[in-house]
């Protein structure tokens, strides 16, 4: 038995070199289904969201699975070897061979996303599609996206970081968009319904889109889809450079806020994955607070109209720990660095 077919945008099949048809076998429904676009150098940022916000798989009945999808564009024998063993080791890499020479690198990537989602998980509720500098706040998103069919467009992107540029979107057989501030979805991360990822891959197929910048895919392709998307920039940060992904996350309203997604820029020289550990154990810690606080509400209610100063006092009291933990950690560095230097 041969290795399934791939998509392939010029009508010749490709195959799966690495595959996990069953992975959504077990579930008759899952609500988020998470397609991380990824290279063989990044390891480190697949670890870490192996061992942070995609370690589990069941929250309270709604499942979640996190696949990494590798293309064959690095024909390198030991690189293969080695995506082969953590792929048996963590049973959760998709690797398929596509032709590039016709189509972008995020047509042909999308476009395998779509297939295989409607081939092998067609059951998934939701498919959020990201590259691998992400961390998702997973106590926050689950419950939006269980709340989300019952307000929301089926015939939309669900969340994109919106944005603004001044250049040309594509260039088609037939259409070009004219060069004024034109609003267009990153394809940082984004989510939509298996319904909508078909749509975007048919119209990719039949229409042939060439486009100029790669940044605004994602828009181009909607619109040539008549897929609608609305601005959801504030369940994102990272995306713009201020305020900074950290800053975001560390704030004390966090909990409150709307952020429930995190890319983590290439500005941090080779630190990305260090940086997304940290983030999600901010998002941890926020969480945890915040269950104290339920708890202690819970056993001690006040009045209406009463402040719960207790609640408050105890938030700052456990953020003035964290600060002093970091104080002293720093401290340590430093005098470790001034007693190599003395001797």
């Amino acid at each position: 038995m041969g290795m399934p077919p791939a998509v392939s945008l010029d009508g010749d099949p490709g195959t799966y070199t690495i595959n996990q048809p069953s992975v959504c076998s077990p579930h008759s429904e899952i609500l988020l289904l998470v397609v991380i676009k990824t290279i063989f150098a990044h390891f480190d940022r697949r670890t870490v969201i192996r061992d942070t916000w995609a370690s589990r798989k069941n929250y309270h009945g709604s499942f979640v699975h996190v696949l990494f999808f590798f293309d064959m564009s690095e024909n390198n024998k030991h690189i293969q070897e080695s995506i082969e063993r953590e792929s048996k080791m963590n049973k959760d890499i998709v690797q398929y061979t596509a032709d590039y020479s016709q189509q972008s690198n995020l047509t042909v990537k999308t476009s395998i996303a779509a297939q295989w989602v409607s081939e092998f998980c067609p059951q998934t509720k939701f498919v959020l599609v990201a590259d691998d500098n992400v961390v998702v706040d997973i106590y926050k998103i689950l419950p939006f996206l269980r709340e989300l069919p019952q307000t929301s467009d089926s015939n939309a992107i669900a969340l994109c970081h919106y944005r603004t540029s001044a250049s040309e979107m594509l260039l088609s057989k037939h259409q070009t968009m004219p060069d004024d501030d034109h609003n267009f979805c990153s394809n940082e991360a984004f989510v939509a319904s298996p319904s909508v990822l078909d749509q975007l891959y048919l119209t990719l197929k039949l229409k042939g889109l060439n486009l100029r910048e790669e940044h605004l895919w994602l828009s181009a392709v909607a619109e040539a889809a008549g897929v609608k998307y609305a601005n959801t920039s504030q369940h994102f940060a990272g995306a713009r450079k201020k305020p900074s992904v950290l800053k975001t996350f560390m704030a004390m309203d966090y909990v409150s806020s709307s952020v429930m997604i995190g890319i983590v820029k290439e500005d941090f020289q080779g630190k990305e994955a260090t940086i997304m550990k940290h983030i999600w154990r901010i998002i941890q810690e926020h969480h945890t607070k915040m269950q104290i606080s339920n708890v202690y509400r819970a056993q001690f209610p006040q009045p209406k109209g009463q402040d719960i100063g207790g609640v408050r006092f105890m938030a700052v009291v456990l953020m003035c720990v964290d600060f002093g933990v970091v104080v002293v950690i720093l401290a340590v560095i430093f005098c470790k660095k001034r007693r190599k230097k003395w001797w």
